[in-house]
């Protein structure tokens, strides 16, 4: 039997961005009968990602948006409805933290601060078969999700930076449905 040949890479560089943390914006009415057609909207470095939106109802609106570390994130209260002293918003960090407080006299830009995701180190290979090989590795800090890409270079693939494998909770891995004979590369990120 054949075995499997594989060199083990570890690069963040051949993934694309991955979004690193999640921020939220909380929506808030203090007489709690919504905006009353007064809107906002939530920029990422310049580009949309909240659009025009309101709190139809009730006293609290809670929309979650994604960040990269050093994000520019603009608010704008837009307004365009009665009772605007009555709104205001909260931008919270992934940890929960308040980061903005805002209403319809604010919307200055802040920069958003996510948890450094350090490195997985380690990464080796066991238990080749001629389909399968078992894939361990070290956490870089306290991470629990890990994504791979395998690209198989004898029917020339190469690295296109799209994860083959995304959101693995567990710290050891077994690639399946792998060509006897082949050589593949492995590129693995927290």
């Amino acid at each position: 039997m054949k075995k499997l040949l594989l060199t083990l890479l570890c690069f963040f560089a051949m993934f694309s961005s991955k979004a690193q943390c999640d921020y939220t914006l909380l929506m808030i009415d203090s007489y709690g009968d919504g905006w009353n057609g007064n809107t906002m909207s939530v920029y990422v470095n310049g580009t949309v990602v909240i659009a025009s939106e309101t709190l139809l109802s009730g006293d609290l609106r809670i929309i979650p948006f994604t960040v990269n570390p050093d994000d520019i994130i603009t608010s704008i209260w837009e307004g365009g409805g009665s009772y605007g002293y009555e709104t205001s918003y909260i931008i919270k960090d992934s940890t929960g933290a308040s980061v903005w407080d805002g209403d319809e006299n604010d919307s200055d830009p802040i920069t958003a601060n996510c948890p450094s995701c350090l490195l997985p180190t380690a990464l080796a290979v066991s238990g080749e078969t001629g389909t399968t090989a078992d894939l361990a590795w070290t956490a870089g800090g306290t991470e629990t999700l890990w994504d791979i890409e395998l690209v198989d270079v004898t029917a020339s693939g190469s690295a296109t930076g799209t994860p083959t494998y995304n959101d693995i909770t567990t710290n050891s891995y077994t690639l399946t449905g792998l060509t006897s004979a082949n050589s593949y590369q492995v590129y693995l990120r927290a």
